[in-house]
């Protein structure tokens, strides 16, 4: 991949680029996109990576090309609980509101049983209606909790496991959210499941408190929603799993029945 750039010194990352050309747009479709997003950090490139966040910037000077320096992407385990994206959602939630996603700790620990997995970080899929605008949300979390019998989620936001505050996503793509010390924090998470401490994990994304939001629309930034048979009545790529949520106050968060939210969970073996 090619790109001309001023002068300077770059920190280059490889990722999704869809509207970049007509080749980027046909690999779109036949999948050749779908990889976890990362930095180039020259002499750390592997397909097993401990901290696909570093990067290492790259000198461009003028007149030159720059070549040599080749990505190699992440050998990733996605937890990807939701299918193809249907829709982005929703242009009328209130100011605040929280999206969520449960990972079920069945589900991590079916992963590698028996050996330590890194948790890199979480994906969130992210839009926006006016172009202009760069989708910033309040904070971003992995974090634990609790279903109800009444199919409600009780959530631990005080004591997140990975906390961002102002989240800055990327329009119309997955948006990376970083965890420090991925190989520690699997080892936490896998610790925490097997003594029954931990029962689900949570991705959890939070809306802007302040408004209006910004843009001639004034909507607050999108997510990702899978789930055309709830609209149209046609068939769905995947079932309708039951693990997303929405939270107006940040105590009461209920669940969505006719969507899967576009969140990831992204692992990785340890590197040799």
């Amino acid at each position: 991949m090619y790109a001309k750039l001023p002068p300077g010194s770059r920190t280059t990352a490889l990722g999704s680029v869809i509207r970049i050309s007509t080749t980027a747009q046909i690999g779109s479709i036949f999948g050749q996109h779908n990889f976890s997003e990362e930095f180039y950090n020259n002499n750390k490139e592997g397909d097993l990576e401990v901290r696909p966040d570093q990067g290492k910037n790259i000198a461009v000077n003028p007149g030159n090309t720059k070549d040599g320096n080749d990505i190699t992407t992440n050998r990733t385990l996605n937890v990807n609980n939701f299918g193809n994206r249907n829709f982005v959602g929703f242009t009328l939630q209130p100011a605040g509101s929280y999206y969520v996603v449960r990972i079920p700790a069945s589900q991590i620990a079916a992963i590698n049983p028996g050996q330590d997995i890194l948790i890199h970080s979480g994906a969130f899929d992210v839009n926006v209606s006016d172009a202009s605008v760069v989708p910033i949300f309040t904070e971003a979390m992995l974090t634990t909790g609790t279903i109800n019998p009444d199919t409600t989620a009780s959530i631990d936001l005080l004591n997140p496991l990975a906390h961002a505050v102002g989240f800055i996503g990327q329009d119309d793509d997955f948006s990376p959210f970083y965890f420090k010390n991925p190989h520690v924090l699997g080892k936490k998470v896998r610790e925490a499941i097997a003594n029954g401490e931990i029962t689900n994990l949570f991705l959890v994304l939070r809306l802007p408190t302040a408004t209006p939001f910004p843009g001639i629309s004034n909507r607050p930034p999108l997510i990702g929603l899978d789930g055309s048979g709830s609209v149209t009545g046609l068939p769905n790529d995947v079932p309708m799993f039951g693990f997303s949520y929405v939270s107006t106050n940040g105590v009461t968060f209920n669940r969505v029945n006719n969507f899967n939210f576009r969140f990831s969970l992204v692992l990785s073996e340890p590197a040799n």
